[in-house]
């Protein structure tokens, strides 16, 4: 029982700082919000009668304004503190999910709401990565990286399947509040240790210059690959309720798929940790690939269920290594620099893949142009791969 245990253990980050904990539990919180909403959101704009292509429009605007807008993020998570950047996030987050509720209304909301949703970006994401990248264990970063993806699905192994009974009983509304309410309750585990810091600014030309930079161009060519990414958050959750075409078996489905690959997370965070890095990741991006050309031949509910495992499961072999490899370039340099490097380098990546989808949809239809998509994105995949020529 003893031998069983310690293995148990071996799994799991055992020397993580006050601050991870604090960031894991905040992070856990705001991912069962999120997640509620997350794969609906896509869905809620095409029950609303916006086409892939008007959908597709809709996040190229969130992702240009967002690269316009991240070295300002980073200036205010480096001059009021990472956490005080998280905190104000919560909010801009609440009021995009009330214009997205209300898009219909008004056109203007079509401009309003993408931009609200990129500067909650903004203000989120350099922040977090920041804050991971400062404390976490360099002994142990694979297996803080994978630990707390592990706990993030376990937790959206509820989320998705609440959301869909959410949806389907009460509407999209009562969705949207429950996650609101959620968010301000993520802010409370970073007020137990008070943030310590030093102001300081962040050039906003910074940003550009190193985004263009001769001397990062594979790291900036391993990043381009999340624009798969963009495809398995707004396309994939669309072909899904096609095929399933309940809230609440589609709810379901994704919550088997993701308790399964929390576990597997666990593993992957410690064999990163013990193993090369970069060989779980070049083995990782060559699978995942695969499993974005098998989904082209789903046509049942059981089939979503295998595909989306697998999609995840190969995900986790990529995730879990790359960002630990880039936390530890943040350690070695400049923390703030690389997150926002890292942040811009793949919203270009998926303003690739938003084009692509944005053109093609006025020409394919139906299985067609879903087809094309997913080899697309298994092509995209493949670019994680990069990364391990990186020296």
């Amino acid at each position: 029982m003893k031998k069983v245990i310690a293995l148990a253990v071996s799994f799991l980050p055992t020397h993580m700082r006050p601050e991870i904990r604090e960031l894991y539990l905040s992070t856990l919180i705001a991912n069962f919000g999120v997640a509620m909403v997350l794969l609906f959101e896509p869905i809620f704009l095409y029950t609303r009668g916006y086409s892939i292509q008007q959908i597709a429009l809709f996040f190229i605007i969130v992702y240009v304004l967002y690269i316009v807008l991240m070295p300002i993020g980073g200036h205010v998570a480096k001059e009021f503190g990472y956490e005080h950047s998280i905190f104000i996030s919560t909010f801009i987050f609440i009021a995009y999910y009330f214009a997205l509720y209300n898009i219909t209304n008004s056109p203007i909301l079509f401009l309003v709401t993408p931009a609200l949703y990129a500067l909650q970006k903004a203000f989120y994401w350099p922040a977090y990565h920041a804050d991971f990248a400062r404390y976490a264990n360099r002994l142990e970063d694979a297996r803080e990286v994978g630990g707390l993806e592990s706990m993030v699905l376990i937790v959206n192994v509820l989320a998705p399947f609440v959301a869909g009974s959410i949806v389907q009983f009460f509407g999209f509304g009562a969705l949207f509040i429950c996650v609101s309410i959620i968010l301000v309750l993520s802010n409370l585990p970073l007020m137990v240790t008070r943030e310590t810091f030093v102001p300081k600014s962040f050039p906003y030309g910074t940003a550009f210059r190193n985004l263009f930079s001769p001397e990062r161009r594979l790291e900036f060519i391993t990043y381009l690959g999340y624009g798969e990414e963009l495809i398995a958050l707004t396309i994939w959750p669309i072909f899904m309720s096609i095929v399933v075409g309940n809230f609440f078996n589609l709810g379901g489905i994704i919550a088997i798929s993701a308790f399964i690959t929390a576990l597997f997370a666990l593993y992957v965070g410690r064999r990163s940790d013990l193993r090369n890095k970069r060989l779980t990741l070049r083995v990782g991006s060559f699978i995942y690939s695969m499993t974005w050309l098998q989904r082209a031949l789903v046509h049942s509910p059981l089939g979503v269920l295998a595909s989306d495992t697998l999609g995840r499961l190969g995900k986790e072999l990529i995730s879990v290594p790359l960002v630990s490899l880039t936390y530890e370039e943040a350690q070695r340099s400049s923390i703030m620099q690389t997150v926002i490097f890292f942040e811009m380098s793949l919203s270009v990546g998926k303003l690739i893949a938003l084009a692509l989808v944005y053109t093609l949809a006025a020409v394919l239809a139906g299985t067609a142009a879903f087809t094309v998509f997913f080899v697309f994105a298994g092509l995209m995949a493949l670019l994680y791969g990069a990364r391990t020529y990186v020296s």
